[in-house]
């Protein structure tokens, strides 16, 4: 979030005072600030203890198997830290967990999209960047539909090229004031990116990869990688490979 635009949301202006105002609110007026401050400095270092915790060794756990018509590749969050996850997510009132998954999603093909623009000069239609889901990637992914200009091989490739190079930070947005949301976007594009090494590594024992397929992405990512001596799986709503939801 830029700075600035940040001190000028938390400037408060104060009310003048009527003459007979009762003394009483104004001193539970200071005691309600000076408890929010306290609470925004706890969620910060919650927050901080965590991202910490991100990059440790043991945080994210990763497994591949070799499952009848695909490879899958699985990255757990450590129990214990998951455990601290909830714990910061408890700290807010009203969350709307649905919303975070369907923003995140957006917020991963606008990243993509721009990738393309600024990296290779590939222009993408504001319809695809509209309302992106996994759905929808993974209908493109498999060759189901065609993502601009792209071909399936290119938009896997540059998938995979895309969530390796790309910092967690700009997963923030200058449109994102909630601190909570913004770490648990970090947290997934981490959980994600971790899941795409995979990805490479499998790639470089000699896969021969002709699609990959993001299941799911949070609380714990699930990826199908299908060869190209595999067929395709059935069509989108048909079958696990398309789901995809969080």
């Amino acid at each position: 979030m830029d700075e600035n635009i940040s001190n000028l949301h938390d400037i408060k202006v104060k009310e003048p005072e009527s003459e007979d105002e009762d003394p009483s609110n104004e001193n539970s007026k200071q005691a309600s600030k000076q408890n929010d401050e306290v609470v925004d400095e706890h969620v910060n270092a919650m927050i901080g203890g965590l991202e910490e915790k991100l990059d440790a060794p043991g945080t994210l756990l990763i497994e591949g198997k070799e499952e009848p018509g695909h490879y899958t590749i699985r990255v757990k969050i450590h129990d214990s830290v998951k455990e601290k996850m909830d714990e910061l997510l408890d700290t807010k009132t009203n969350i709307n967990k649905g919303a975070y998954n369907k923003n995140f999603q957006k917020k991963f093909g606008d990243l993509f999209c721009w990738y393309l623009r600024d990296g290779y000069k590939i222009n993408v239609s504001t319809k695809f960047m509209d309302n992106m889901s996994w759905i929808r990637l993974n209908k493109y992914l498999r060759g189901d539909g065609k993502f601009g200009t792209l071909n399936q091989d290119t938009l896997n490739k540059l998938m995979i090229e895309f969530v390796l190079s790309s910092d967690r930070k700009k997963l923030n947005g200058n449109k994102i004031r909630d601190e909570i949301c913004k770490f648990f976007y970090r947290a997934r594009f981490v959980s994600l990116q971790k899941g795409m090494f995979a990805v490479k590594n499998l790639l470089d024992s000699g896969f021969d990869l002709d699609y990959f397929q993001i299941v799911k992405s949070w609380p714990q990512v699930v990826i199908h990688c299908y060869s190209k001596k595999h067929a395709k799986p059935k069509k989108e709503g048909s079958g696990a490979a398309t789901t995809g939801q969080n």
